[in-house]
């Protein structure tokens, strides 16, 4: 058995074989193996085949949303991945694969948030390459579909005021990011 131009093994019985060869040292790239079985009246067959060595893992990336992120209604989530020697790239959320890509590069899925329940939500992108090297990057966001409430609860609407006055009012929301009050 040869793998390139060197002679790796020799079998002298006839049947089933196996060499275990460790590619992991190996730069990629194709390498032809070849095997040249002799018999004793002096026949030669010869068999060939061209392997490819990838060691490289995939590269993957989840460009948004980012870590941490507030999500409401439809949004686009925007990944990339690349290797020489894709298979495919695969979108969960919430361990639900959503979509599968067989091009590499830069791709995205219109996720529709409005019809889950407000939370926290975790986004994966898994990559494999016909070597069977896989990664996989993940991220959590929090899906927010629910407006806050407000109301104004003094002065009543109507009411006319004088000198110093409160204004009291109640706000309400799971992610409150700021309250804002504005005097006409």
């Amino acid at each position: 058995l040869y793998v390139g131009s060197e002679l790796v093994k020799i079998w002298l019985v006839p049947g089933a074989q196996a060499y275990s060869w460790n590619t992991t040292g190996l730069a990629d790239g194709a390498y032809p193996v070849k095997l040249i079985v002799h018999d004793k009246a002096g026949n030669v067959v010869t068999s060939m085949a061209t392997t490819i060595v990838d060691n490289t893992m995939p590269m993957a990336e989840i460009r948004a949303p980012l870590n941490g992120a507030y999500l409401r209604g439809t949004y686009q989530i925007t990944v990339y991945g690349y290797d020489g020697n894709l298979d495919m790239m695969e979108l969960y959320i919430q361990d639900s694969r959503v979509k599968t890509w067989t091009a590499g590069d830069t791709q995205t899925y219109g996720w529709n948030t409005a019809t889950l329940t407000d939370g926290t939500y975790r986004v994966k992108l898994f990559i494999r390459d016909k070597a069977g090297n896989a990664v996989e990057k993940t991220t959590t966001i929090i899906v927010d579909n629910t407006p806050p409430t407000a109301s104004i609860t003094a002065p009543i609407g109507g009411s006319e005021l004088l000198g110093n006055v409160n204004i009291g009012f109640t706000v309400s929301d799971n992610n409150l990011d700021k309250t804002l009050l504005y005097i006409d």
